[in-house]
């Protein structure tokens, strides 16, 4: 059967496209969402993630964005938050400038909203 592939043929779904640009247009369109998100979010939005975030950093332990909206849900239940992934451009600028990184473990979310996906473990940066 002539263009039919064989068991154990190596299979590439996508054509000529290598993983790297695959990886490369994937990070684009995460930070083009980032970016996005972050430009249409309120002043007062990304200002109590903010502050939620410089809490769990002084409490000096490790923690997760569980962790944060904790903090959200305790400071500032009243705070419209539109979008929920904001709190990812929030986590990566604090990232960026040095104030936190990740464990490189995850911990299983137990907010009802992310059905327990795998959260990373942040530390505080020395």
């Amino acid at each position: 059967m002539e263009g039919q592939m064989a068991f154990g043929d190596p299979v590439d779904p996508v054509g000529a496209v290598s993983r790297r640009e695959r990886y490369a247009e994937a990070a684009a369109a995460r930070d083009e969402a980032m970016e996005r998100v972050e430009r249409n979010a309120t002043e007062e939005a990304k200002a109590a993630l903010a502050e939620c975030l410089s809490i769990c950093i002084r409490l000096g332990r490790e923690f997760t964005s569980d962790d944060v909206w904790e903090w959200m849900d305790r400071k500032f239940a009243h705070v419209e938050m539109r979008e929920p992934r904001l709190l990812g451009p929030i986590m990566r600028a604090a990232s960026r400038a040095g104030r936190i990184e990740k464990t490189g473990r995850t911990r299983d979310s137990i907010r009802k909203e992310t059905h327990m996906n795998p959260k990373a473990i942040w530390r505080v940066r020395s």
